[in-house]
């Protein structure tokens, strides 16, 4: 079997001694090299969305996010998934979330409580109870699907 001529590719010969991928490249960009679209390292393209500003300040995510309020940036490659955005703060800040006992495992909690919030000072490690049971000490348990919040009784 042939492989690609391009050096480190080892793709299947496709037409014109490249593999389909630097042959459709050279087609319809004259070039063989990766372009501006290709895609960056999970640090470049995740600090280029978040509104950096003081050390004790929120730091707001501000790429795509879903209907719950919570940030995302795929991590890479068309199989790579998507991760939230404070999930990729811990993660480039401090390296992997721990695995944790239970269903949810170990969670980050955000001391802030602002769902879009990526300062890594304002996120720490709990488990799904200590996660719940801070929303209850803060009174912001909410019921979902328009039901209102439970407020503290006094």
């Amino acid at each position: 079997m042939q492989r690609c001529s391009i050096s480190n590719c080892g793709g299947t010969l496709y037409s014109a001694g490249l593999c389909s991928k630097h042959y459709n490249r050279r087609l319809t960009r004259g070039t063989t090299e990766d372009g501006p679209r290709a895609r960056a390292p999970l640090a470049e393209r995740f600090w280029r969305y978040v509104d950096r500003r003081g050390a004790d300040e929120c730091w707001l995510w501000v790429g795509q996010s879903r209907n719950v309020g919570y940030g995302y940036i795929g991590v890479g490659g068309r199989a790579g998934g998507k991760i939230l955005s404070h999930r990729a703060a811990w993660l480039l800040a401090n390296g992997p979330i721990p695995d944790g006992d239970g269903h949810h495992g170990t969670v980050l909690m955000h001391t802030c409580d602002n769902r879009l919030c990526c300062n890594p000072a304002h996120l720490r490690l709990g488990t799904q109870a200590d996660n719940v049971h801070d929303m209850d000490q803060k009174g912001r348990r909410g019921y979902g699907n328009g039901w209102p919040t439970r407020r503290k009784k006094n």
